[in-house]
């Protein structure tokens, strides 16, 4: 093992990987021989210290959760003895680099056996430790270890531990050793990350202690003891992770908590580091808390004069002139200043949206003023308009009655004697732009000429934030504002480039994408003016390569791309433009060694505006551009260009064998850029080339594995869809494999475990599989709806459960959202979030929606337009909408997305399902109808469904069917009509009389039929049809039968028709109005 350890410590590359993979197999093959000869080098008292370390951290990185598989190797006895190994190396003289490892390992170890019942004395053996232990750096180490094991463990498997931890880490704070009193305040903080809100009470008496101890350390810290400085870092870091994660904790002290640390914030003699760790524990627990903290009189007030004060006392003066003169990025923020002026800057940002008031805001503008009427300090100026820049986007509806008076402000800080207020003026505007919609449109006029001037300032950092601010300035402008500034613009930007000390590189590169801005913008009335462009970028694209500047010579390549699009393909080839910029790209592109150049992807994208432009004059430089997009896209083996095969195979998709890599990034912008060649080149795309995209597109579509990106197979499949419309397209054939690799797609989306939910990453890449399902389903719709020639293949016959299965997962999100959006709590936490909730909701029930109704779509485009599936789609998806229907657990929205695909299935004459999907619609009135109050969407389309499946004739329910459940539905109906619904329920109650009427036909007696809809009338809701078509039938048999109107029903009668005939309703013209009058006329004759 020595041996082993000692190659794992050489240099050399190969030596070490060979002693790798050796100690992997043996962690194989022979994980009790390698976990005991760690164990015995770690004990060993003449062992080298670097091998004792190295073994420890083998040890540890065994027992870690992405290694279970070498604990859950070991035999029961090797487990056992590597515990006591730990323990006794632990509470032996080890030292502290490898303690900290074993601390670990003994964690991990604790975590896991405890959560299983099989280390049950690890926490009495801690807690005797901790109490007994002369060493203190076994004490610490056994409280790190506690509140590690807590942290994982959670409140539920400690829940009769926890008053014995409670009691340990009391004690503890009464530690003599500073290390063990802050390994105590940590755990307690730790602690409290994970207890319930009834649990947390046992730990807030600590709270006091912990602070007092604080208090202590900084007093110390500020007298050059490091020590104390470091420990004080550990405990204001843990309360920050305590406030984001369970803000409770702190409520009952908010106050103190609050003053304690603005007085150390404000301390001038404190260490920098911790008054930015107490600034960043004020805004967490404001932002986690905000109602509790305003009640808090005069904080935030406070608060916002601390930071504004933090950053007047950070920002940097350059010791002379001529370093103010060549300031680059880097010396505008150098040494200690980044972290606290920085911090204050988002500070600024955090306190107004966390605390977000009129008052606020008040005070805010107050300030603002107070500091810009100051002529004497130029720091204050400046921190009165870095307070404006970060704090106007939250109070943007008050700051927008005085924005004329700021505007003119800013405009006059460009004028200012010191740089770094002019550059803060020119990022606020920059700001305003952002903030303030239309801001463009009605301040232009001052700001923009101010702006121009700032691009000859004579700091460059100024003027480069000047031609970023004029890039934002104009980005998004439709309203021809760019146009007018256009020249101007163009010639100062250019200028800018043309500057001697513009040596800073990202100041070139800012000037050049704010070039890219204005000309993306402008209409191409401009082009003329943009020409100007290609004299200048090629020079400049020379010396940045020159250079080696590859970054530059991207944002140059795409400023490029996007000039064409306003100079246009007549001027471009009118001034013979076309042949240099496409050369002087190729020379770009052919001389690319790497997928890693930054210049590849502005290349491609510009390649890209160019197709758009030049069209069938672009088909020259295909050859030149196409394989290097498509083996960016490329997840086939097969080779571009093969004859035979691709998507005309057998026309199935291409077996997932034949997928070589993963997808990435650079697949999902080939897959965007050949969508624009083939929407550019429709009419002139050859066919070979035609073959050769759809070849490498299908396979994206529907690669076999769930782990790609999903945004890559949409793309595909969008590019798919353009393809399509080229006129050299086989579109039977591509369609039907296209119509393939979708349909093997669908079942990979959407399928993420539940208990990958709390996991952030994973419920946001759930998020971007369900919206690219949505998309895949539209395409899929499209297709089938404009070829429905497409010859569909034999992997359809999954398309109905795929479906299905996507709204399963619809509902099962729908459910989860409603579910976390009705959660609520009695702590400020939940009540403060619950508005954040509610638009997370919002969100995902509209994200649910668009599936849904993307599969209703899909499910009708096929019906109707693929009459060889139809019935077999009709067969397969109705059992599925009934199980969504008849489900109780289903959201009301899913539950009224079965019926109603019931219903459309009916309605496109499928029999099938009315048998199994009668008795399920009678289910669903009767319990509704039961009580009118839990009634919801599902009832009133339950109602029309069933009436729907009664008066459609041969498309509905057959007439055996009717005689089966005739008295049901007579029930049914009779329920719906003795309910007193709402007026948007009116439409469910004249489609249920009309349903009623339909059973005449098996034998029902118009007398009793009539006798219940009467008390019913009349129907006053929005469906004019069924409405009219009742009352005309019953006012018809009371004409031509007036013995079927009972005595009771005659005045209800005429009162329903004189209603009718003296209100102003939609559904009655003059000659139903006439035919009620002679009937009413008939019913009073009685």
């Amino acid at each position: 093992m020595e041996a082993l350890l000692h190659s794992l410590l050489q240099p050399d590359n190969a030596v070490r990987s060979g002693a790798e993979r050796q100690l992997e197999e043996g962690l194989r093959a022979r994980p009790d021989e390698i976990v005991g000869e760690l164990a015995r080098v770690m004990q060993a008292p003449t062992a080298d210290p670097s091998a004792v370390h190295l073994s420890s951290v083998i040890l540890r990185k065994c027992v870690d959760r992405s290694r279970t598989d070498v604990w859950d190797a070991l035999m029961p006895q090797t487990q056992e003895a590597c515990k006591a190994n730990l323990i006794a190396l632990m509470t032996g003289n080890t030292p502290e680099l490898i303690r900290t490892q074993i601390e670990l390992a003994i964690a991990k170890i604790g975590t896991r056996s405890i959560a299983e019942g099989k280390w049950n004395d690890l926490l009495p053996s801690l807690a005797a430790s901790i109490a007994n232990d002369t060493n203190p750096g076994v004490r610490a180490s056994c409280l790190e270890i506690l509140s590690e094991i807590s942290s994982d463990l959670g409140t539920t498997t400690l829940s009769g531990q926890l008053q014995t931890v409670q009691g340990i880490l009391s004690a503890s704070l009464q530690d003599p050793a500073p290390k063990v009193r802050t390994a105590a305040a940590e755990a307690v903080l730790n602690v409290a990350c994970i207890v319930d809100n009834e649990s947390i009470k046992l730990f807030q008496p600590l709270f006091t202690p912990i602070m007092n101890l604080l208090s202590s350390f900084i007093q110390a810290a500020k007298a050059d003891d490091s020590s104390a400085e470091d420990f004080a870092s550990i405990i204001l870091d843990s309360m920050v992770l305590t406030a984001e994660a369970n803000v409770i904790f702190y409520t009952p002290f908010c106050k103190e908590l609050l003053s304690a640390l603005l007085l150390v914030i404000d301390d001038g003699s404190c260490p920098e580091i911790l008054r930015g760790l107490a600034l960043e524990c004020v805004l967490a627990v404001s932002e986690a808390a905000p109602k509790r903290v305003a009640k808090v009189k005069g904080f935030t007030v406070k608060l916002l004069d601390s930071i504004v004060r933090l950053v007047e006392e950070f920002v940097e003066e350059g010791d002379t002139q001529e370093e103010v003169k060549a300031w680059g990025m880097e010396s505008f923020t150098v040494g200690e200043c980044l972290s606290m002026y920085d911090s204050a800057r988002y500070g600024l940002q955090r306190l107004s949206a966390a605390l977000e008031s009129k008052s606020l805001a008040q005070a805010i503008e107050k300030k603002v003023r107070d500091g810009l009427s100051n002529g004497n300090d130029w720091k204050k100026p400046h921190a009165a308009l870095v307070l404006l820049c970060q704090t106007a986007e939250e109070h943007e509806k008050y700051f927008a009655k005085a924005l004329p008076q700021f505007v003119q402000i800013l405009v006059q800080s460009l004028s200012h004697p010191h740089p770094f207020v002019r550059i803060t003026g020119v990022e606020c505007l920059g700001q305003f732009v952002e903030d303030f919609d239309d801001f463009t449109a009605k301040y232009h006029a001052q700001a923009v000429p101010a702006l121009l001037n700032s691009l000859n300032d004579p700091t460059p950092r100024v003027a480069g934030c000047a031609a970023v601010t004029l890039g934002d300035f104009f980005n998004g402008s439709e309203d021809g504002t760019v146009d007018a500034y256009f020249l101007p613009v163009l010639t100062g930007l250019l200028g800018f480039l043309s500057r001697p000390d513009r040596t800073p590189l990202w100041l070139q590169e800012e000037a050049i994408e704010a070039l890219d801005s204005v000309v993306l913008n402008a209409s191409p009335d401009c082009g003329h003016l943009a020409a100007k462009l290609y004299e200048v970028l090629p020079d400049e694209l020379g010396k940045a390569g020159a250079q080696g500047r590859l970054k530059l010579c991207g944002k140059i390549i795409a400023c490029l791309g996007s000039a064409a699009q306003i100079v246009g393909r007549e001027q471009l080839l009118a001034l013979k433009a076309v042949e240099p910029l496409a050369n002087l790209l190729g020379s770009v592109h052919r001389s690319i060694a790497s997928s890693e150049d930054p210049r590849i992807e502005p290349l491609l994208e510009s390649w890209g505006k160019l197709s758009s432009v030049l069209e069938e004059h672009f088909l020259p430089f295909m050859p030149l551009v196409l394989p290097v997009v498509l083996s960016r896209a490329r997840v086939t083996e097969q080779s571009v260009g093969s004859s035979g095969g691709g998507f005309f195979s057998s026309g199935e998709l291409l077996a997932p064998s034949n997928v070589s890599k993963e997808l990435s990034h650079e697949t999902l912008q080939a897959c965007k850029l050949l969508c624009r060649f083939a929407e550019s080149l429709h009419t002139c795309l050859p066919g070979q080339t035609v073959r050769d995209i759809g070849t490498v597109l299908l396979p994206i579509v529907g690669h076999a594995t769930t782990g790609l990106q999903p945004d890559a197979r949409v793309e595909a499949l969008r590019a798919s869809f353009a393809l399509l419309a080229c006129q050299a397209c086989p579109k039977p054939e591509f369609a039907s494999a296209m119509v393939a690799s979708t349909t093997a797609a669908i079942p990979l989306l959407g399928r993420i475990p539940d208990d990958a939910e709390e996991d952030a990453d994973a419920k946001d890449k759930l998020t971007r599989e369900v919206t690219a399902l949505t998309s895949l389903l539209k395409v899929l719709a499209q297709t089938l709806f404009k070829y429905p020639g497409v010859v569909l293949p034999q992997s359809v016959k999954d398309l109905p459960e795929a479906l299905l299965a996507c709204l399963e997962l619809s509902a099962k999100r729908q459910l989860r959202a409603q579910e976390e959006g009705s959660s609520d709590s009695d702590d400020d936490s939940s009540s403060e979030a619950g508005s954040e909730d509610e638009e997370s909701a919002d969100e995902a029930e509209s994200e649910e929606e668009a599936l849904q109704n993307a599969v209703a779509r899909l499910v009708e485009t096929t019906l109707v337009q693929q009459p060889q599936v139809a019935g077999s789609m009709a067969s397969a998806m109705g059992p599925g909408f009934l199980r969504l229907a008849q489900t109780e657990a289903h959201p009301d929205g899913i539950r009224q997305l079965g019926i109603a695909g019931l219903e459309s299935l009916l309605m496109k004459g499928r029999t099938e399902v009315v048998q199994p999907s009668m008795p399920v619609m009678l289910e669903i009135l009767r319990k509704q109808c039961s009580d009118a109050e839990e009634a919801d969407e599902g009832f009133t389309c339950a109602v029309l469904g069933l009436s729907r499946m009664l008066l459609e004739g041969d498309a509905g329910v057959p007439p055996e069917a009717l005689q089966q459940y005739k008295e049901q539905i007579f029930e049914a109906m009779s329920a719906v009509l003795s309910l007193r619904v709402p007026r948007e329920w009116e439409n469910a109650a004249a489609s249920a009389a009309r349903g009623l009427m339909q059973l005449f036909t098996v034998g029902f007696a118009p007398a009793r039929v009539v006798a219940l809809i009467v008390p019913s009338l009349p129907f006053e809701g929005d469906d004019c049809e069924d409405a009219r078509l009742v009352h005309a039938q019953v006012f018809s048999i009371a004409k031509s039968s007036p013995a079927v109107i009972s005595d009771s029903n005659r005045a209800l009668l005429m009162t329903a028709a004189t209603k009718l005939v003296t209100t102003k309703t939609q559904y009655v013209d003059d000659n139903t109005k006439a035919m009620l009058k002679k009937s009413a006329g008939v019913v009073k004759s009685f």
